[in-house]
């Protein structure tokens, strides 16, 4: 995009006036305008500063129909430039707009990059991808399909062409058979009721039994088009690999290994996201450990005692919503956040549900937690967990087997 520019303001016609003008707001002009130019691109460049985006204006002059532009430029960082502006003659018109079209393209790319590798999850990076297809490369609609041990998942049909189921199933047997194709790029024709559709098909092996298929109904494409089609995918795949082993780093540094549940490290991160909302809704912050864990160890032995914090993990899971956490923060020590706090909401009914077919009386274990209500008793993760860790010695100090609250104790009744 950028050589074409050059190539532009290195030939600028005598009737064609450009106009660069940089972050700091210094102007530099391809040559002088006239009045009239000058304040129709003052007026284009004021607004693509404001706005960030695109702007386009049409006029007569001197009985010629003349097309001005402006449009901010970026650097790779996302920091903003600058803005460039055009005054130019009607038949320059479609070279501008194929520049358009690539600043946009680069610019929606960038946004991905910005955003999506960094803040997103990989289910997140297709729709951008289907965007830019849609907006910006003329596809009326298509599909992606997933392939893995030869069996087929439409995983999403899109656009505003509505595909004939007929259509569909060919494009489904079809994508059974990995296409014959170096670059795995192929442009195919289907023929419905008379009418030949073109279709642009990419496969992508992601693995020795998995392959994603994806069909684009999209006019005859040249050898330049098919080019940036392949970058756009080689990107869009790099994309994939690095949020997904994000995602797996992020899983490994948030995760107890052993039982799979959030580490301390995680459960710090969301309580503190928690108490930095405005206003965090009410929960219950319940810590707790097993009772004679100790003993567990010595007398069964290390291997035991893991088995047994893992099938407490599994319990618990088991027993908690989605919205619900749990993590194991050291040793036996665990804190449950229940989330679905209200008028409706029985404390005793739910620690009577946990120890339905628990796994503490197998292993000789009992429990014994502290119960905070938050934020109403502790306005951060450090207050909520000192109050509970104080309320579990309680029930310590009562007998164990229990779980104390502001004003009440709730005794277990173990398997």
């Amino acid at each position: 995009m950028q050589n074409r520019l050059l190539a532009m303001v290195e030939d600028v016609p005598e009737d064609m006036v450009l106009l660069h003008v940089d972050a700091r707001g210094t102007q530099s002009w391809s040559s002088p305008p006239n009045e009239k130019r000058s304040q129709i691109i003052g007026d284009l460049v004021n607004q693509a500063t404001l706005q960030h985006t695109w702007v386009i204006r049409e006029w007569r002059e001197q009985q010629k129909t003349y097309h001005g532009l402006a449009f901010p430029l970026f650097s790779a960082r996302g920091e903003y430039q600058g803005v460039i502006s055009l005054a130019f003659p009607k038949n320059y018109r479609k070279e501008l707009q194929r520049l358009r079209h690539d600043h946009e393209v680069f610019h929606w790319i960038l946004e991905i990059s910005r955003y999506v590798l960094f803040e997103s999850r990989s289910e997140d990076l297709w729709s951008q991808f289907r965007d830019l297809f849609l907006q910006f490369f003329q596809v009326q609609g298509g599909g992606f399909l997933k392939i893995t041990d030869l069996h087929l998942q439409e995983f999403e049909w899109f656009g505003s062409f509505q595909i004939p189921s007929e259509m569909k199933e060919k494009m489904k047997q079809a994508a059974l058979v990995p296409i014959d194709s170096t670059q795995n790029l192929k442009s195919l024709t289907f023929d419905y009721n008379g009418t030949v559709y073109h279709v642009l098909r990419h496969d992508w092996i992601r693995g020795r039994n998995h392959r994603d298929v994806l069909y684009l109904f999209h006019d005859p494409i040249d050898e330049e088009e098919s080019a940036a089609f392949l970058s756009l995918m080689n990107f869009y795949h790099l994309a994939v690999e690095v949020v997904e082993q994000r995602e797996i780093l992020q899983r490994k540094t948030n995760e107890d290994p052993l039982t799979g549940v959030w580490n301390r490290r995680a459960l710090e991160a969301h309580m503190e996201m928690y108490y930095a909302l405005s206003h965090p809704s009410p929960a219950a912050f319940v810590l707790f450990d097993l009772d004679h864990f100790k003993e567990l160890n010595d007398t069964r032995g290390h291997q035991a005692g893991d088995i047994a914090l893992q099938e407490v993990a599994r319990h618990f899971r088991k027993r908690i919503t989605k919205k619900d956490w749990i993590a194991r923060i050291g040793g036996d020590e665990w804190v449950l956040v229940l989330h679905e706090v209200d008028e409706n909401f029985h404390f005793s009914a739910k620690v009577r549900e946990w120890m339905e077919n628990s796994p503490f009386g197998s292993y000789g274990l009992g429990l014994t937690g502290g119960y905070v209500e938050i934020p109403r008793e502790a306005g951060s993760y450090q207050d909520a967990y000192r109050l509970a860790d104080h309320r579990l010695y309680e029930g310590k100090r009562g007998g164990r087997n229990r779980i104390v609250g502001p004003d009440f104790t709730v005794l277990l009744a173990l398997d």
